[in-house]
């Protein structure tokens, strides 16, 4: 069974999930899906592990404090 490819699949729309924290607010979590799943389909599409395309750390400071502005 651990040869099966599926196991191991991941949906970049579930991804905001797997994070460890508590959000309460509609925006942040709309914040936390975005970049959840930009990092989940950046790292399949490398096919290196989520955490070398940015730590949980750095996601969830963005996430609480998302830039101003595109600047």
């Amino acid at each position: 069974a651990l040869t099966d490819p599926a196991i191991y699949k991941s949906d970049p729309a579930n991804a905001w999930q797997r994070l460890r924290m508590r959000i309460e607010k509609p925006r942040t979590i709309a914040v936390a899906q975005a970049l959840a799943a930009w990092r989940e389909r950046e790292a399949q599409s490398l096919n290196i592990p989520r955490g070398r395309v940015m730590k949980d750390e750095t996601l969830q400071e963005i996430i609480f404090h998302p830039p101003r502005d595109m600047a």
